[in-house]
């Protein structure tokens, strides 16, 4: 199937200036929020791996879709409104992901430092309130990217980590990684989340870029669009049906992996999901 798909512009400004996008300044003007110029590539090919011979795995392509049922009662509802930190619901569905992340990856342990729930309607506003994400469905993303840059990443595990897990990193005794589980609440109709084989994504396709908040300044990375990119998505993906993919690894030089939202202009229902982010350590 093809899509049209948004990407990271190639601009000379890229070689003296860093793209950055601010979130939460609202006395900052339109047109400073970022300097990012995006453009929409039109009929990309992506594959669905639905019924093909290929079985996309996180060792070879970066991600995998696993037949994973949920024991929690999942739903809207759950995610949203001033009782998200005491219904239970989430705090059980986020152990249910790391355990299942763990077994899955056969890792030593794994820490949950994220979780998100988003919704794909009016997801073109891309507006959050980035005083409490927790209590509201944020929009999709809608360009490629990587969640981290590599020097983003390390960044983030280490506001999570010990100093001595940290060292262990360093003299590698761990590997660290940082892991995205995406699940869709229902049978996805749009918007649905595609994602590239890290292997046709080379570090020349990559530019980090600032993310810049009241609070801090993280680093994720965009994607340039390349024909030689090869993009997958999983058809009518239901809801025990998820995506674990690696964003990053410390031990390779480069954002481990590629993935973006399609925001679909389908009129059919909204996609609905939620998506736990994990650093993983395992022994070298």
């Amino acid at each position: 199937m093809h899509f049209s798909l948004k990407f990271l512009k190639e601009l000379p400004l890229y070689e003296e200036v860093q793209p950055y996008k601010l979130y939460g300044f609202d006395d900052v003007s339109e047109e400073d929020q970022t300097n990012c110029v995006f453009e929409i590539v039109q009929e990309v090919q992506v594959y669905d791996v639905r019924g093909a011979v290929v079985d996309p795995s996180i060792d070879r392509e970066g991600f995998e879709f696993v037949i994973s049922p949920t024991n929690c009662a999942l739903s809207a509802e759950v995610f949203e409104g001033d009782d998200t930190r005491t219904n239970g619901v989430v705090d059980s569905y986020i152990r249910e992901t790391m355990d299942l992340v763990k077994t899955k990856l056969d890792a030593e342990s794994v820490v949950a430092i994220d979780w998100r729930f988003r919704r794909s309607a009016n997801a073109t506003a891309e507006k959050l309130d980035v005083g409490d994400i927790r209590k509201q469905a944020i929009a999709v993303a809608t360009t490629a990217h990587c969640d981290f840059s590599y020097l983003g990443g390390f960044e983030r595990i280490k506001m999570h980590l010990a100093e001595d897990e940290m060292a262990a990193i360093e003299r590698g005794e761990l590997k660290a990684m940082i892991v995205n589980v995406w699940r869709p609440l229902k049978t996805v109709r749009s918007a649905p989340l595609i994602m590239a084989d890290r292997r046709t994504v080379s570090k020349k396709d990559l530019i980090e870029a600032d993310q810049v908040m009241v609070d801090k300044v993280t680093r994720t990375a965009y994607v340039y669009h390349r024909p030689d990119q090869r993009w997958y998505w999983l058809k009518n993906q239901r809801a025990d049906e998820i995506i674990m993919f690696p964003t990053w690894k410390a031990e390779t030089n480069i954002e481990h992996a590629a993935a973006f939202l399609y925001q679909s202009d389908s009129s059919e229902s909204p996609r609905e999901s939620v998506e736990v982010r994990m650093i993983v350590l395992s022994r070298a």
